[in-house]
């Protein structure tokens, strides 16, 4: 059996480092399938033996789900080895010109559900939309409560700007201290945690 501790630091790395498209015109159909594709071949290198097993929620008829209060829910994506479930990943997307709070509050409380059954739950949020490096008050209060249910934020902020007539794409994120969540840094902490990186689409 892979290393459940391993497994959780592959998935963290693969979803902090990967490339972002500059836009992703589905969720299911594009943002999932990406997010497959890239921990596969991460979860390959790290165990080339036998790596742990991937499923999303777009298709198929093995979706995992958790049923509860007369409804179900599945998250986006499940890593599991064999039948022992591993991780979690509920990834959403913020479009350009969008507020960010409804998005970012719904994969949260999402996420605290999926840790019922899994021992670690990535929320995973890629935000083109709007936001205000100002607010940031209670960033604190909700790494402590997140880390109490092994749930962990991951946020890529990607900025969109044209140069001349080329798009380009700037991608940041930002690490707060603590059990490994990582959300956008209090506005005066940002140069300490803040890591950015440049792409052409």
């Amino acid at each position: 059996m892979a290393d459940a501790t391993i497994v959780v630091g592959v998935i963290r790395d693969a979803l902090k480092q990967m490339a972002l498209a500059p836009a992703y015109p589905s969720q299911q159909r594009d943002l999932q399938p990406h997010i497959k594709a890239v921990l596969e071949e991460s979860l390959r290198r790290a165990f080339p033996q036998a790596s742990p097993r991937i499923t999303i929620s777009v298709g198929g008829t093995e979706k995992p789900n958790l049923k509860l209060i007369k409804t179900s829910c599945w998250p986006d994506v499940e890593v599991a080895d064999g039948a022992t479930r591993l991780v979690a990943v509920e990834a959403k997307r913020i479009r350009a010109g969008d507020s960010s709070s409804k998005a970012i509050a719904e994969a949260i409380g999402q996420a605290i559900i999926y840790s019922i059954r899994y021992p670690h739950v990535f929320t995973f949020v890629v935000h083109y939309g709007r936001s205000d490096d100002r607010l940031h008050d209670e960033d604190v209060a909700l790494e402590k409560r997140l880390s109490s249910t092994n749930v962990e934020l991951i946020m890529r902020r990607v900025e969109l700007h044209e140069p001349s007539r080329t798009t380009a794409m700037r991608c940041r994120t930002s690490q707060c201290t603590g059990p490994g969540l990582a959300l956008l840094a209090p506005a005066g902490d940002r140069g300490r945690y803040a890591q950015s990186t440049r792409v052409s689409p």
